[in-house]
Order: structure tokens, then C-alpha cells, then sequence
């Protein structure tokens, strides 16, 4: 179906383009795997890491293979709409981060915190956006293997996020611990 390629594509091709135009600017976007050493453990990030690009493949292949006749159209469409909503936040967030933007944690550069925009209501709003992006074509596409791994990914993001919250504590200190405590992890639940 000619909407799940256009949401794939425009996904993850805001998620590439961003990586290529920050590595025109000597911005090393990608972290996952690279250190993990004081934030993080390395091993994990490489899981983190194919486990993205192993969905991203599935995906794929899912609206290639993909019978209509094989899910009501309303499950389809309900799964659509929940991934470009997700679409939608997630290039919105990368747009409102900008050059502060990271696939992982580089203890190396000196970033902002960003706390407007998306990031007033939520800590996290790409990871929200990447949470949506994956259920909603596990929905849309009916496919059991893709849900189980958007759950397994959506938990690895979390803890992802978890060692993300130490890092941006030490970086930015009373900063962002007041940050914390104002904006939620993720949209509508209070958590430090």
C-alpha cells in the first residue's frame, strides 16, 4: 500500500538526511555502540542499534507483502494515522533539537538543553515519536513479529532514555534536575 511506503520513507529518510546534514557540519550524529563506557554499556547500544535497523527491514517488507483482504481497512488505516502521528512528532522534535541532537550519548560534545517547543510537554518527544512509528505499523500491517519487536525496541528505548537522563543530570545539573521535575518522561505521567 502506497501510505505505509510514503511513512517509511519519510521516516526514516528525516531520520537519515538529519544524520547526513549534521555530519556535513563534522556532527557525529550515530553514538549508539560507539562509547556506552560511563553512561552506558556498549553491548547494549549495539543491540539497540540492530534492533532498529531489523524492524526498519521488517517493516519494509510488510508493506510489501502486505494483503489488504487480510485485516479490516479501519485496523489499516487506525495503524496509519498512529504512525504519522508519530512521523509527524518525531521530525518535529529533530527539527526543534537541532544541532543537540544524538543518536546516544557523546560525552564529547557540548550541546544545549532544549526544554521548548515539543520538549515542554515531554522530555523525550522523538522517542514518543519513534514509540508511535512502530506501533502503529505493527497495528496497520497486522504483524505479530513487528509488534513484538516495537515492544522488545520500545523497552530498549527506554533504557536508553534512562542513561540519557544521567548523562543530560551530570551535563547540565540543576538545569535540567528542575527540568525533570516539570516536564514528563514521555507525554502525560510525571516521572524523574
Amino acid at each position: 500500500m502506497l501510505i505505509g511506503y510514503i511513512l517509511f520513507f519519510i521516516f526514516y529518510g528525516a531520520y537519515f538526511t538529519k544524520m547526513m546534514l549534521q555530519r556535513r557540519k563534522g556532527i557525529e550524529t550515530d553514538q549508539l555502540g560507539k562509547g556506552g563506557k560511563v553512561y552506558g554499556n556498549r553491548t547494549f547500544e549495539i543491540v539497540l542499534k540492530f534492533t532498529t535497523y531489523l524492524l526498519a527491514m521488517l517493516q519494509l517488507i510488510s508493506v510489501y507483502i502486505f494483503d489488504p483482504k487480510s485485516i479490516l481497512i479501519s485496523q489499516l488505516y487506525a495503524g496509519l494515522i498512529i504512525s504519522g502521528i508519530g512521523t509527524s512528532i518525531f521530525i518535529i522534535a529533530m527539527y526543534q533539537m537541532k544541532d543537540s541532537w544524538r543518536a546516544g550519548i557523546d560525552p564529547s560534545a557540548k550541546t544545549d538543553l532544549v526544554t521548548d517547543g515539543l520538549y515542554s510537554f515531554s522530555r523525550n518527544p522523538a522517542f514518543v515519536g519513534f514509540d508511535c512509528f512502530y506501533i502503529g505499523f505493527g497495528i496497520g500491517y497486522s504483524n505479530i513479529i513487528i509488534m513484538f519487536l516495537s515492544v522488545f525496541t520500545i523497552l530498549l528505548f527506554h533504557n536508553q532514555i534512562l542513561q540519557e537522563e544521567k548523562y543530560l543530570a551530570d551535563e547540565f545539573g540543576e538545569d535540567y534536575i528542575r527540568y525533570m521535575k516539570e516536564v514528563p518522561r514521555y507525554l502525560l505521567l510525571k516521572s524523574n
